[in-house]
Protein backbone atom coordinates (compact mmCIF):
# COMPACT_ATOMS: atom_id res chain seq x y z
CA UNK A 1 0.00 0.00 0.00
CA UNK A 2 2.95 2.09 -0.76
CA UNK A 3 0.28 4.72 -3.04
CA UNK A 4 -1.39 5.83 0.17
CA UNK A 5 1.02 7.44 1.86
CA UNK A 6 2.11 9.10 -1.56
CA UNK A 7 -1.59 10.28 -2.04
CA UNK A 8 -1.83 11.87 1.14
CA UNK A 9 1.12 13.90 0.84
CA UNK A 10 0.31 15.02 -2.42
CA UNK A 11 -2.90 16.02 -0.45
CA UNK A 12 -0.76 17.76 1.78
CA UNK A 13 1.43 19.68 -0.32
CA UNK A 14 -2.22 21.24 -2.30
CA UNK A 15 -3.58 21.96 1.04
CA UNK A 16 -0.13 23.94 2.42
CA UNK A 17 -0.05 25.46 -1.17
CA UNK A 18 -3.58 26.37 -1.11
CA UNK A 19 -3.08 27.69 2.84
CA UNK A 20 -0.54 29.77 1.92
CA UNK A 21 -2.66 31.58 -1.31
CA UNK A 22 -5.31 32.13 0.67
CA UNK A 23 -3.73 33.51 3.85
CA UNK A 24 -1.74 35.67 1.25
CA UNK A 25 -5.11 36.83 0.20
CA UNK A 26 -6.45 37.95 3.36
CA UNK A 27 -3.72 40.27 3.64
CA UNK A 28 -4.12 41.81 0.07
CA UNK A 29 -6.56 45.02 1.30
CA UNK A 30 -3.72 45.62 3.74
CA UNK A 31 -1.13 45.70 1.12
CA UNK A 32 -2.60 48.31 -1.07
CA UNK A 33 -1.14 51.53 -1.87
CA UNK A 34 0.17 52.24 1.17
CA UNK A 35 2.89 49.72 0.49
CA UNK A 36 3.99 51.14 -2.98
CA UNK A 37 4.32 54.03 -0.97
CA UNK A 38 6.03 52.78 1.77
CA UNK A 39 8.37 51.48 -0.91
CA UNK A 40 9.23 54.55 -2.22
CA UNK A 41 10.06 56.42 1.24
CA UNK A 42 12.19 53.94 1.98
CA UNK A 43 14.14 54.00 -1.12
CA UNK A 44 16.91 55.77 -0.09
CA UNK A 45 17.27 54.09 3.09
CA UNK A 46 18.79 50.35 1.71
CA UNK A 47 18.88 49.42 5.82
CA UNK A 48 15.23 50.24 6.51
CA UNK A 49 14.19 48.78 3.41
CA UNK A 50 15.91 45.70 3.89
CA UNK A 51 13.97 44.94 7.07
CA UNK A 52 10.66 46.44 5.74
CA UNK A 53 10.55 44.00 3.00
CA UNK A 54 11.75 41.02 4.97
CA UNK A 55 8.75 42.05 7.58
CA UNK A 56 6.34 42.16 4.15
CA UNK A 57 7.65 38.95 3.25
CA UNK A 58 7.22 37.12 6.32
CA UNK A 59 3.66 38.55 7.29
CA UNK A 60 2.51 37.30 3.77
CA UNK A 61 4.49 34.20 3.30
CA UNK A 62 4.30 34.73 -0.23
CA UNK A 63 8.48 36.15 -0.93
CA UNK A 64 6.82 35.82 -4.86
CA UNK A 65 4.31 38.77 -3.92
CA UNK A 66 6.77 40.74 -2.94
CA UNK A 67 9.18 40.26 -5.97
CA UNK A 68 6.19 41.25 -8.37
CA UNK A 69 5.75 44.46 -6.37
CA UNK A 70 9.63 45.44 -6.48
CA UNK A 71 9.69 44.33 -10.42
CA UNK A 72 6.49 46.91 -10.74
CA UNK A 73 7.71 49.40 -9.13
CA UNK A 74 11.12 49.56 -10.84
CA UNK A 75 9.15 49.10 -14.41
CA UNK A 76 7.31 52.15 -13.14
CA UNK A 77 9.43 54.53 -12.18
CA UNK A 78 9.35 53.95 -8.85
CA UNK A 79 12.33 52.41 -7.56
CA UNK A 80 15.84 52.53 -9.25
CA UNK A 81 17.96 49.12 -9.61
CA UNK A 82 19.69 50.36 -6.56
CA UNK A 83 17.24 51.04 -4.22
CA UNK A 84 15.27 47.96 -5.27
CA UNK A 85 18.64 45.28 -4.25
CA UNK A 86 17.88 45.96 -0.49
CA UNK A 87 14.06 45.19 -1.16
CA UNK A 88 14.90 41.32 -2.79
CA UNK A 89 17.69 40.57 -0.21
CA UNK A 90 15.16 41.78 2.73
CA UNK A 91 12.96 39.01 0.63
CA UNK A 92 15.13 36.27 1.44
CA UNK A 93 15.79 36.99 5.04
CA UNK A 94 11.27 37.00 5.47
CA UNK A 95 11.44 34.00 3.80
CA UNK A 96 13.95 32.66 6.58
CA UNK A 97 12.57 33.80 9.54
CA UNK A 98 8.93 32.47 8.06
CA UNK A 99 10.75 28.98 8.91
CA UNK A 100 9.96 30.06 12.49
CA UNK A 101 6.29 28.83 12.01
CA UNK A 102 7.61 25.42 11.49
CA UNK A 103 9.10 25.29 14.97
CA UNK A 104 5.34 25.06 16.13
CA UNK A 105 5.06 22.07 14.49
CA UNK A 106 8.25 20.47 15.79
CA UNK A 107 6.42 21.29 19.36
CA UNK A 108 3.61 19.22 18.54
CA UNK A 109 0.76 21.83 18.78
CA UNK A 110 -0.22 21.65 14.53
CA UNK A 111 -3.57 20.17 16.03
CA UNK A 112 -4.59 23.21 17.61
CA UNK A 113 -3.40 25.56 14.76
CA UNK A 114 -5.54 23.07 12.14
CA UNK A 115 -8.92 23.80 14.35
CA UNK A 116 -8.09 28.06 12.85
CA UNK A 117 -9.57 26.26 9.94
CA UNK A 118 -12.94 25.64 11.50
CA UNK A 119 -12.68 28.89 13.45
CA UNK A 120 -12.22 30.44 9.48
CA UNK A 121 -15.45 28.41 7.96
CA UNK A 122 -17.68 29.62 10.83
CA UNK A 123 -16.87 33.11 10.22
CA UNK A 124 -17.08 32.84 7.01
CA UNK A 125 -20.95 31.33 7.33
CA UNK A 126 -21.98 33.57 10.22
CA UNK A 127 -20.69 37.10 8.93
CA UNK A 128 -20.58 38.58 5.30
CA UNK A 129 -18.86 41.73 5.81
CA UNK A 130 -15.35 42.42 4.26
CA UNK A 131 -13.93 41.79 7.51
CA UNK A 132 -15.25 38.81 8.22
CA UNK A 133 -14.01 37.71 4.36
CA UNK A 134 -10.75 38.52 4.93
CA UNK A 135 -10.41 37.17 8.56
CA UNK A 136 -12.04 33.99 7.86
CA UNK A 137 -9.45 33.56 4.55
CA UNK A 138 -6.52 34.25 7.07
CA UNK A 139 -7.96 31.80 9.85
CA UNK A 140 -8.42 29.30 7.28
CA UNK A 141 -4.87 29.88 5.59
CA UNK A 142 -3.35 29.49 8.44
CA UNK A 143 -4.72 26.65 10.08
CA UNK A 144 -4.32 24.77 6.07
CA UNK A 145 -0.44 25.78 6.25
CA UNK A 146 -0.01 23.66 9.61
CA UNK A 147 -2.39 20.79 8.44
CA UNK A 148 -0.67 20.62 4.95
CA UNK A 149 2.90 20.62 6.60
CA UNK A 150 1.25 17.88 9.22
CA UNK A 151 0.09 15.86 6.00
CA UNK A 152 2.81 16.06 4.10
CA UNK A 153 5.52 14.91 6.94
CA UNK A 154 2.95 11.98 7.75
CA UNK A 155 2.68 11.05 4.10
CA UNK A 156 6.56 11.23 3.93
CA UNK A 157 6.85 9.02 7.28
CA UNK A 158 4.62 6.49 6.04
CA UNK A 159 6.27 5.96 2.73
CA UNK A 160 9.65 5.83 4.41
CA UNK A 161 8.61 3.38 7.16
CA UNK A 162 8.58 0.82 4.25
CA UNK A 163 12.35 -1.12 4.62
CA UNK A 164 11.60 -1.22 0.70
CA UNK A 165 11.48 2.19 -0.33
CA UNK A 166 13.82 3.66 2.67
CA UNK A 167 16.55 0.58 1.49
CA UNK A 168 16.02 2.14 -2.30
CA UNK A 169 16.34 5.74 -1.47
CA UNK A 170 19.18 4.99 1.32
CA UNK A 171 21.60 2.95 -1.35
CA UNK A 172 21.82 5.33 -3.91
CA UNK A 173 21.71 8.04 -0.91
CA UNK A 174 24.45 10.98 -1.87
CA UNK A 175 25.31 14.33 -0.90
CA UNK A 176 24.72 15.31 -4.89
CA UNK A 177 21.67 13.23 -4.83
CA UNK A 178 19.87 14.92 -1.96
CA UNK A 179 21.20 18.79 -3.37
CA UNK A 180 19.52 18.07 -6.38
CA UNK A 181 16.11 16.99 -4.68
CA UNK A 182 16.26 19.93 -2.38
CA UNK A 183 16.49 22.02 -5.30
CA UNK A 184 14.05 20.79 -7.24
CA UNK A 185 11.80 20.52 -4.19
CA UNK A 186 11.80 24.24 -3.92
CA UNK A 187 12.03 24.87 -7.67
CA UNK A 188 8.64 22.76 -8.15
CA UNK A 189 6.71 23.29 -5.06
CA UNK A 190 8.04 26.95 -4.13
CA UNK A 191 7.60 25.70 -0.15
CA UNK A 192 10.19 25.73 1.84
CA UNK A 193 7.34 24.45 4.65
CA UNK A 194 6.83 21.58 2.38
CA UNK A 195 10.85 20.93 2.09
CA UNK A 196 11.25 20.71 5.81
CA UNK A 197 8.70 18.27 6.83
CA UNK A 198 9.78 16.04 3.81
CA UNK A 199 13.99 16.01 4.89
CA UNK A 200 12.90 15.72 8.72
CA UNK A 201 11.25 12.45 7.76
CA UNK A 202 14.28 10.42 6.28
CA UNK A 203 15.90 10.90 10.04
CA UNK A 204 13.89 7.87 11.09
CA UNK A 205 15.16 6.00 13.76
CA UNK A 206 17.81 3.05 13.17
CA UNK A 207 18.26 4.83 9.62
CA UNK A 208 21.66 5.30 7.40
CA UNK A 209 21.00 8.06 5.58
CA UNK A 210 23.06 10.65 8.14
CA UNK A 211 21.84 13.95 9.03
CA UNK A 212 24.65 16.29 7.27
CA UNK A 213 23.41 14.69 4.07
CA UNK A 214 19.69 15.48 4.60
CA UNK A 215 21.04 19.16 5.61
CA UNK A 216 22.62 19.81 2.24
CA UNK A 217 19.40 19.20 0.65
CA UNK A 218 17.70 21.81 2.67
CA UNK A 219 20.18 23.72 1.74
CA UNK A 220 19.69 23.66 -1.44
CA UNK A 221 15.87 24.03 -1.21
CA UNK A 222 16.85 28.49 -0.82
CA UNK A 223 18.22 28.07 -4.73
CA UNK A 224 15.05 26.13 -5.91
CA UNK A 225 12.95 28.61 -4.60
CA UNK A 226 14.51 31.76 -5.95
CA UNK A 227 14.36 30.48 -9.10
CA UNK A 228 10.94 29.75 -8.83
CA UNK A 229 10.28 33.42 -7.85
CA UNK A 230 12.62 34.72 -11.32
CA UNK A 231 9.99 31.95 -13.30
CA UNK A 232 6.93 33.36 -11.53
CA UNK A 233 8.32 37.37 -11.93
CA UNK A 234 9.98 38.11 -14.99
CA UNK A 235 7.97 37.68 -17.96
CA UNK A 236 7.02 41.26 -18.86
CA UNK A 237 8.94 43.28 -17.10
CA UNK A 238 12.11 45.46 -18.05
CA UNK A 239 15.56 45.70 -17.98
CA UNK A 240 16.26 47.18 -14.35
CA UNK A 241 14.36 44.38 -13.34
CA UNK A 242 15.89 41.59 -15.21
CA UNK A 243 19.15 42.51 -13.52
CA UNK A 244 17.88 42.45 -9.84
CA UNK A 245 15.67 38.91 -10.28
CA UNK A 246 19.07 37.82 -11.45
CA UNK A 247 21.19 39.22 -8.25
CA UNK A 248 18.66 37.88 -6.06
CA UNK A 249 18.63 34.24 -8.13
CA UNK A 250 22.66 34.31 -7.74
CA UNK A 251 22.60 35.30 -4.02
CA UNK A 252 20.35 32.67 -3.34
CA UNK A 253 22.60 30.04 -5.15
CA UNK A 254 26.05 31.60 -3.55
CA UNK A 255 24.27 30.71 -0.17
CA UNK A 256 23.86 27.04 -1.36
CA UNK A 257 27.35 26.99 -2.33
CA UNK A 258 28.72 28.36 0.80
CA UNK A 259 27.05 26.45 3.50
CA UNK A 260 27.38 23.38 1.26
CA UNK A 261 30.81 23.52 2.49
CA UNK A 262 30.07 22.90 6.19
CA UNK A 263 29.70 19.59 5.25
CA UNK A 264 33.24 18.79 5.57
CA UNK A 265 33.00 19.98 9.33
CA UNK A 266 30.97 18.56 12.02
CA UNK A 267 28.62 21.64 12.13
CA UNK A 268 25.54 19.83 11.13
CA UNK A 269 25.65 16.86 13.75
CA UNK A 270 26.16 20.00 16.26
CA UNK A 271 23.44 21.56 14.97
CA UNK A 272 21.69 18.41 15.29
CA UNK A 273 22.74 17.35 18.85
CA UNK A 274 21.82 21.27 19.91
CA UNK A 275 18.30 20.76 19.89
CA UNK A 276 17.68 17.01 21.08
CA UNK A 277 17.30 15.31 17.92
CA UNK A 278 14.58 17.34 16.49
CA UNK A 279 15.29 17.32 12.92
CA UNK A 280 12.39 20.14 12.20
CA UNK A 281 13.78 22.74 14.58
CA UNK A 282 17.25 22.07 13.35
CA UNK A 283 16.72 22.37 9.62
CA UNK A 284 14.56 25.28 9.92
CA UNK A 285 17.35 26.90 12.38
CA UNK A 286 19.42 26.01 9.16
CA UNK A 287 17.50 27.67 6.77
CA UNK A 288 17.08 30.33 8.69
CA UNK A 289 20.82 31.22 9.41
CA UNK A 290 21.76 30.41 5.62
CA UNK A 291 18.96 33.12 4.68
CA UNK A 292 20.08 35.31 6.51
CA UNK A 293 23.66 35.66 6.75
CA UNK A 294 24.06 35.87 2.60
CA UNK A 295 21.75 38.48 2.75
CA UNK A 296 23.38 40.38 4.92
CA UNK A 297 26.60 39.94 3.27
CA UNK A 298 25.45 41.67 0.31
CA UNK A 299 23.67 44.25 1.84
CA UNK A 300 26.39 47.35 2.50
CA UNK A 301 27.53 46.92 -1.30
CA UNK A 302 24.31 47.36 -3.23
CA UNK A 303 25.46 50.42 -4.86
CA UNK A 304 28.51 48.71 -6.10
CA UNK A 305 26.80 45.83 -7.17
CA UNK A 306 24.33 47.94 -9.25
CA UNK A 307 27.00 49.58 -11.22
CA UNK A 308 28.60 46.16 -11.81
CA UNK A 309 25.01 44.28 -12.78
CA UNK A 310 24.60 47.21 -15.34
CA UNK A 311 28.26 46.70 -16.85
CA UNK A 312 27.64 42.39 -16.51
CA UNK A 313 24.67 42.34 -17.80
CA UNK A 314 23.58 45.67 -20.56
CA UNK A 315 20.37 44.54 -21.29
CA UNK A 316 19.09 46.63 -24.27
CA UNK A 317 15.33 48.35 -23.72
CA UNK A 318 13.03 47.43 -26.10
CA UNK A 319 13.15 50.98 -28.13
CA UNK A 320 10.36 50.05 -30.56
CA UNK A 321 7.67 49.48 -27.35
CA UNK A 322 7.35 53.57 -26.48
CA UNK A 323 4.10 52.10 -24.30
CA UNK A 324 6.78 49.52 -22.19
CA UNK A 325 5.87 51.95 -18.89
CA UNK A 326 2.29 51.71 -19.14
CA UNK A 327 2.20 48.11 -19.64
CA UNK A 328 2.03 46.02 -16.69
CA UNK A 329 2.53 42.15 -16.59
CA UNK A 330 -0.13 40.15 -16.28
CA UNK A 331 0.69 38.26 -12.94
CA UNK A 332 1.29 41.70 -11.37
CA UNK A 333 -2.61 42.77 -12.25
CA UNK A 334 -3.35 39.58 -10.94
CA UNK A 335 -2.46 41.29 -7.50
CA UNK A 336 -4.01 44.32 -6.36
CA UNK A 337 -1.84 45.00 -4.31
CA UNK A 338 0.87 45.49 -6.69
CA UNK A 339 -1.66 46.81 -9.58
CA UNK A 340 -2.87 49.52 -7.61
CA UNK A 341 0.58 51.42 -6.84
CA UNK A 342 1.20 51.00 -10.43
CA UNK A 343 -1.92 52.32 -12.27
CA UNK A 344 -1.71 55.33 -10.07
CA UNK A 345 1.83 56.27 -10.50
CA UNK A 346 1.11 56.02 -14.13
CA UNK A 347 -2.16 57.81 -14.12
CA UNK A 348 0.16 60.73 -12.59
CA UNK A 349 2.70 60.56 -15.35
CA UNK A 350 -0.08 60.63 -17.83
CA UNK A 351 -1.14 63.93 -16.08
CA UNK A 352 2.22 65.39 -16.05
CA UNK A 353 2.69 64.41 -20.05
CA UNK A 354 -0.69 65.56 -20.87
CA UNK A 355 0.12 69.37 -19.42
CA UNK A 356 3.65 69.31 -21.00
CA UNK A 357 2.39 68.38 -24.25
CA UNK A 358 -0.34 71.11 -24.33
CA UNK A 359 2.38 73.61 -23.25
CA UNK A 360 4.55 72.71 -25.73
CA UNK A 361 1.93 73.04 -28.48
CA UNK A 362 0.65 76.80 -27.37
CA UNK A 363 4.76 77.44 -27.17
CA UNK A 364 4.45 76.41 -31.27
CA UNK A 365 1.21 78.00 -32.40
CA UNK A 366 3.09 81.14 -31.10
CA UNK A 367 5.45 80.98 -33.00
CA UNK A 368 3.39 80.17 -36.21
CA UNK A 369 4.63 75.96 -36.15
CA UNK A 370 2.49 73.34 -34.66
CA UNK A 371 4.57 70.10 -36.24
CA UNK A 372 5.81 67.82 -33.83
CA UNK A 373 2.77 67.65 -31.46
CA UNK A 374 0.46 64.89 -33.07
CA UNK A 375 2.70 61.97 -32.33
CA UNK A 376 3.13 62.91 -28.15
CA UNK A 377 -0.64 63.87 -27.71
CA UNK A 378 -1.95 60.13 -29.95
CA UNK A 379 0.97 58.23 -28.07
CA UNK A 380 -1.06 60.07 -24.55
CA UNK A 381 -3.72 58.77 -25.88
CA UNK A 382 -2.88 55.44 -26.92
CA UNK A 383 -1.54 55.15 -22.62
CA UNK A 384 -4.87 56.37 -21.37
CA UNK A 385 -6.20 52.94 -23.16
CA UNK A 386 -3.64 50.92 -21.55
CA UNK A 387 -3.97 52.11 -18.34
CA UNK A 388 -8.06 52.08 -18.79
CA UNK A 389 -7.64 48.25 -19.54
CA UNK A 390 -5.17 47.57 -16.70
CA UNK A 391 -7.83 48.72 -14.39
CA UNK A 392 -10.43 47.02 -15.96
CA UNK A 393 -8.05 43.64 -15.54
CA UNK A 394 -7.58 44.47 -11.87
CA UNK A 395 -10.73 45.48 -10.92
CA UNK A 396 -12.20 41.65 -11.63
CA UNK A 397 -11.42 40.28 -8.04
CA UNK A 398 -11.55 43.12 -5.25
CA UNK A 399 -13.26 43.69 -2.38
CA UNK A 400 -16.37 46.84 -2.93
CA UNK A 401 -13.75 49.12 -0.78
CA UNK A 402 -11.01 48.74 -3.41
CA UNK A 403 -13.36 48.96 -6.31
CA UNK A 404 -14.93 51.85 -5.51
CA UNK A 405 -11.26 53.24 -5.60
CA UNK A 406 -10.67 52.51 -9.16
CA UNK A 407 -13.98 54.05 -9.94
CA UNK A 408 -12.57 56.91 -9.02
CA UNK A 409 -9.23 56.21 -10.76
CA UNK A 410 -11.27 55.51 -13.84
CA UNK A 411 -13.29 58.83 -13.68
CA UNK A 412 -9.85 60.44 -13.61
CA UNK A 413 -8.61 58.51 -16.56
CA UNK A 414 -12.09 59.21 -18.01
CA UNK A 415 -11.04 63.38 -17.82
CA UNK A 416 -7.47 62.80 -18.78
CA UNK A 417 -8.87 61.56 -22.14
CA UNK A 418 -11.40 64.19 -22.40
CA UNK A 419 -8.30 66.71 -21.68
CA UNK A 420 -6.66 65.12 -24.60
CA UNK A 421 -9.17 64.69 -27.34
CA UNK A 422 -9.95 68.47 -26.73
CA UNK A 423 -5.52 68.86 -27.15
CA UNK A 424 -5.91 67.16 -30.33
CA UNK A 425 -8.88 69.52 -31.69
CA UNK A 426 -6.42 72.38 -31.04
CA UNK A 427 -3.89 70.31 -32.35
CA UNK A 428 -5.76 70.02 -35.93
CA UNK A 429 -7.46 73.69 -35.36
CA UNK A 430 -4.23 75.79 -35.50
CA UNK A 431 -3.26 73.49 -38.18
CA UNK A 432 -5.60 74.84 -40.14
CA UNK A 433 -5.16 77.80 -38.86
CA UNK A 434 -1.67 78.20 -39.93
CA UNK A 435 -2.17 76.46 -43.33
CA UNK A 436 -4.54 79.12 -44.08
CA UNK A 437 -2.75 82.22 -43.10
CA UNK A 438 0.77 80.68 -42.44
CA UNK A 439 0.67 82.23 -38.50
CA UNK A 440 -2.19 82.56 -35.79
CA UNK A 441 -3.61 86.09 -35.43
CA UNK A 442 -2.98 87.57 -32.36
CA UNK A 443 -7.17 87.31 -31.51
CA UNK A 444 -6.86 83.95 -32.88
CA UNK A 445 -3.71 83.33 -30.04
CA UNK A 446 -5.53 84.68 -27.30
CA UNK A 447 -8.87 82.22 -27.98
CA UNK A 448 -6.66 79.34 -27.57
CA UNK A 449 -4.45 80.74 -24.96
CA UNK A 450 -7.61 81.42 -22.50
CA UNK A 451 -9.03 77.74 -23.19
CA UNK A 452 -5.61 76.76 -22.81
CA UNK A 453 -5.49 77.90 -18.97
CA UNK A 454 -9.23 76.83 -18.46
CA UNK A 455 -7.79 72.97 -19.39
CA UNK A 456 -4.86 74.02 -16.98
CA UNK A 457 -6.94 74.60 -14.40
CA UNK A 458 -8.66 71.23 -14.58
CA UNK A 459 -5.09 69.71 -14.91
CA UNK A 460 -4.16 70.83 -11.49
CA UNK A 461 -7.78 69.69 -10.13
CA UNK A 462 -7.19 66.16 -11.57
CA UNK A 463 -3.62 66.63 -9.99
CA UNK A 464 -4.69 67.38 -6.20
CA UNK A 465 -7.10 64.72 -6.55
CA UNK A 466 -4.25 62.28 -7.49
CA UNK A 467 -2.46 63.15 -4.50
CA UNK A 468 -5.31 62.35 -2.45
CA UNK A 469 -6.04 59.33 -3.98
CA UNK A 470 -1.69 58.44 -3.95
CA UNK A 471 -2.09 59.34 -0.18
CA UNK A 472 -4.70 56.78 0.15
CA UNK A 473 -7.25 59.78 1.23
CA UNK A 474 -10.44 59.81 0.93
CA UNK A 475 -11.71 62.10 -2.13
CA UNK A 476 -13.89 64.61 -0.95
CA UNK A 477 -17.42 65.35 -2.61
CA UNK A 478 -16.94 69.22 -3.33
CA UNK A 479 -13.52 68.50 -5.50
CA UNK A 480 -15.92 66.17 -7.01
CA UNK A 481 -17.90 68.95 -7.99
CA UNK A 482 -15.70 71.36 -8.89
CA UNK A 483 -13.91 69.22 -11.56
CA UNK A 484 -17.62 69.15 -12.76
CA UNK A 485 -18.49 72.83 -13.08
CA UNK A 486 -14.75 73.12 -14.26
CA UNK A 487 -15.83 70.21 -16.92
CA UNK A 488 -18.73 72.02 -18.16
CA UNK A 489 -16.88 75.59 -18.07
CA UNK A 490 -13.95 73.98 -20.68
CA UNK A 491 -16.89 72.41 -22.93
CA UNK A 492 -18.96 75.67 -22.91
CA UNK A 493 -15.87 77.38 -24.34
CA UNK A 494 -14.69 75.01 -26.56
CA UNK A 495 -18.30 75.28 -27.89
CA UNK A 496 -17.84 78.83 -28.55
CA UNK A 497 -14.44 78.99 -29.86
CA UNK A 498 -15.74 76.54 -32.40
CA UNK A 499 -18.47 78.37 -33.60
CA UNK A 500 -16.71 81.89 -33.98
CA UNK A 501 -14.28 80.19 -35.77
CA UNK A 502 -16.78 78.64 -38.51
CA UNK A 503 -18.94 82.11 -38.45
CA UNK A 504 -15.80 83.51 -39.36
CA UNK A 505 -14.57 80.91 -42.18
CA UNK A 506 -18.01 81.02 -43.27
CA UNK A 507 -17.80 84.48 -44.54
CA UNK A 508 -15.28 83.26 -46.45
CA UNK A 509 -16.41 80.21 -47.82
CA UNK A 510 -14.06 78.06 -45.96
CA UNK A 511 -14.09 75.82 -42.91
CA UNK A 512 -11.71 74.12 -40.75
CA UNK A 513 -10.90 70.28 -40.73
CA UNK A 514 -10.98 70.65 -37.15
Amino acid sequence: MVVLPVILAIAGLGILLYGVHLFGLALDPMMNSRVGHKFSELSSRPFKGYLFSSGLTFVSQKGVLNCKMLTTLLDMGALSQRQALPYVLGTSLGAGISMVLMMFQGLNVTIYLTLLCFVGAVINMCFKSNLASNLSKGFMGFGMLFLGVYLVGDGAKQLLSYEAVYSAIASVASPMLFILLGFLLGLITTSSFASVTIFSSFMIAGGTISFPIICLGMIAVSAGTGLADYFYTMPGHGVESKRVMIFHVFTRFMGTILFSLLYFTGFFDGLYELFDGNAVIALSVLYLVELWLVSVLFLPFVSHISRALSKVLPFRKNKNNSMSEFIIAENAVEVYAIGYPAVLRSTAKLLEMSKAAQNKMLARMQDGEINGSLGEIKRIDKAIKITENTILRLSRNVSQNDLSKLNILRNVLGDLSYLNQRTLRLYDLGTDLIREHKTITSEELSNDTILFEELDKQFSMCGKMLKSILKDERVKNSQLKLMLVENKQVFGMSQKLKTDFLNAFRKNGQYPQG
